[in-house]
């Protein structure tokens, strides 16, 4: 996968970081770090309410992204053992709306199978999504009514994953060929998805939900917001649902709150 654009905080990127196996004279290759909200954030998708929702904008911002080769193979819930890791430094805020993964950083590596990649999903101080870890910006609609909204979210968490999960294996660096690597995030977790089952959007929060929130319109609530107007019940399921939005391709991540 060839790098596409994105989007960098306020603060400069500094010294990438090689650990443990990392050396001089240890062969390197080129590894490549995207992120994604998949096709729900670029094409947009149906809520389970019923809403139709088109973003103009999705923010993330992510901080101390840290890949890992590890032995044994990391699973969410097991203690990770690296032997070689390698770290960008941050943060870096990311426009996730793109018909393509994003570019987050293009870093050189050691080479072997990075099969674990670790992130934090902060709040960003500077920029158009300060104050909000995740802003979602866009359209919904539901029959006749329209509704722009601008969202933030507070998502103070760390996500460590194993190795990604789909159509191809990722991350197996070598000096010949650039590999790359996946931070995934399902939204469909957020607000339920027209095309899942009962059982699956149980669990989601209802659009709805943060339109009655608003009163207002457009409907805009940043993190601080939306903290302060759910109940007790809806913050408890919204910060369960924050806590799962985290993956690797279809690779699930053990979910570290740093602040919920």
């Amino acid at each position: 996968m060839r790098p596409k654009s994105f989007l960098s905080s306020t603060i400069p990127l500094l010294a990438i970081t090689v650990g443990l196996a990392g050396c001089q004279g240890t062969p390197e290759g080129t590894l490549d770090i995207f992120v994604t909200g998949e096709e729900r954030i670029s094409e947009g998708f149906e809520t389970k309410d019923g809403w139709q929702l088109h973003f103009d904008h999705a923010y993330v911002t992510l901080d101390n992204i840290t890949t890992y080769q590890t032995n044994p193979p990391f699973e969410p819930g097991q203690t990770l053992q690296a032997t070689t890791e390698v770290k960008l430094s941050g943060p870096k805020t990311v426009d996730m709306v793109a018909p393509d993964p994003v570019l987050i950083e293009s870093v050189m590596a050691p080479t072997g199978h990075y099969n674990a990649l670790s992130w934090e999903v902060v709040e960003p101080t500077a920029g158009p999504s300060a104050g909000s870890a995740l802003m979602l910006v866009g359209t919904a609609q539901r029959q006749d009514e329209v509704v722009n909204f601008s969202l933030g979210f507070p998502m103070a968490l760390r996500f460590v994953c194993g190795e990604y999960i789909g159509d191809e294996r990722k991350g197996l660096v070598s000096t010949e060929n650039r590999a790359d690597l996946e931070i995934t995030f399902h939204f469909d977790h957020l607000f339920g998805d027209a095309k899942k089952d009962k059982e699956f959007n149980d669990a989601a929060l209802d659009f709805s939900t943060l339109v009655t929130l608003s009163g207002d319109r457009p409907l805009e609530l940043d993190a601080a917001a939306i903290a302060e107007k759910l109940t007790p019940s809806q913050r408890t399921q919204l910060d369960k649902i924050l806590a799962s939005l985290g993956h690797v391709g279809e690779g699930h991540c053990q979910e570290e709150s740093t602040r919920l």
